[in-house]
């Protein structure tokens, strides 16, 4: 098949998807290197990119010797990445360090289960295995570490400087390559069940996916369509790379379209902090307008209809200050164990629900406040809206 009919894809440039201006320019045309985008991208990036090629050299290491872990030797592997880099600006090096150093420490490797380290993976249209810089790849990717647990299990470990939400994660097509590209190579054919594992270097904390292997390969449709898609888009010179506010922008080193628009457009902690201000400035500036807006509405009982909606103050009525102890007396004098109210027992509650109520009620100060509450009109099935 030739290259026009398909487009090479790869976690990374399925990620530069999220803006296809992005995309287009880092892949396309201009194909700067990172050195002269360097310059460009966020310091949270840069230092990232300097953890993983650490990390990178340091498994590699470890898995040779058959260690778990060593300090002298993280040391040399931190050394020889920072003098090879001139970004990153020297004041950070002995607080990248120990920031890794504490991870590496806390997140020891088994060298019992690890099998593979920063192990690349290209496939053709065929799913066979070629050379990572052929002209035939349909499909690579980059496993940072790869372990197999009980013979049967791999689990696959992405390093990340921070981690995105679990939902973006979970939709990622990253989620998706990685698996299907283990489970197309003939020698981990005795692999049965995947875990993706995102591990934060900066948090330590970790997400995690599994899926079995025919969940794996029955991503590969959805793969070849994406492949296809984006080499019509390529292929066609009249199509228009669309570009909106998206992950890229803090590197980005092509000038936004959108920022002609007037959109704003985070580039450098400058951006940051005028963009920051601004905000605080119209949040007192809406903590203002609601409070002045509630006043009127709540003493003269009056309603605003805006178009989209109403503006209305609505009264409710509640008791506090009841203590948490005093709950738990309360279900200690009534015989119900306390981890069953936690747990929502509905028959439970039911059966002391008016004494409940009237003890809290008896134990607690009434209170009445008026909320300034937006009701949304009925659009499309949608609901009020408390603001």
């Amino acid at each position: 098949m030739s290259v026009a009919e398909f487009f090479p894809i790869s976690p990374t440039r399925c990620r530069a998807l999220h803006c296809g201006h992005y995309f287009q320019q880092r892949y396309l045309t201009e194909k700067k290197s990172d050195e002269t985008e360097g310059g460009t991208r966020s310091l949270a990036l840069l230092i990232g990119s300097h953890e993983h090629k650490v990390l990178e050299i340091y498994t590699k290491s470890l898995l040779e010797a058959k260690q778990s872990g060593d300090s002298e030797v993280f040391d040399l592997c931190f050394k020889a990445v920072w003098n090879e880099q001139d970004l990153l600006p020297e004041p950070l090096y002995e607080q990248v360090r120990t920031g890794l150093l504490s991870f590496v420490e806390n997140n020891p490797i088994d060298p019992d289960t690890l099998w593979r380290a920063e192990e690349k993976m290209s496939l053709d249209w065929d799913l066979k295995v070629v050379p990572w810089e052929s002209e035939e790849v349909f499909i690579r990717g980059i496993l940072d570490k790869v372990d197999v647990v009980g013979g049967v299990k791999a689990v696959i470990t992405d390093y990340k400087h921070f981690l995105p939400s679990e939902s973006k994660l979970r939709h990622s097509y990253q989620t998706k390559i990685y698996p299907f590209l283990l489970a197309c190579l003939p020698e981990a054919h005795y692999l049965e069940t995947f875990d993706v594992v995102y591990h934060s270097i900066q948090t330590n904390r970790k997400v995690r996916f599994s899926c079995t292997k025919t969940e794996a390969l029955s991503y590969e449709s959805q793969l070849r369509h994406l492949s296809k898609r984006v080499a019509r888009k390529v292929a066609n010179p009249d199509y228009v790379w669309k570009a909106f506010p998206g992950e890229n922008c803090p590197y980005c080193s092509f000038v936004c379209p959108l920022m002609e628009h007037g959109v704003p457009i985070i580039r450098n902690l400058e951006d940051a902090t005028t963009q920051a201000t601004q905000l605080y400035a119209y949040e007192r500036e809406v903590s203002r307008l609601r409070q002045t807006l509630g006043s009127y509405l709540g003493s003269t009982g009056e309603k605003t209809d805006i178009g989209a909606g109403v503006y209305i103050v609505n009264e409710s009525t509640f008791f506090k200050g009841l203590r948490a102890d005093r709950v738990i007396e309360i279900c200690k004098e009534e015989g119900l164990e306390i981890n069953k109210l936690l747990k929502i027992n509905t028959d439970a509650l039911k059966k002391i629900g008016s004494k409940l109520k009237k003890r809290i009620t008896e134990g607690g100060v009434e209170t009445t406040v008026k909320r300034l509450k937006f009701e949304k009109k009925n659009v499309e099935g949608e609901g009020g809206e408390e603001s």
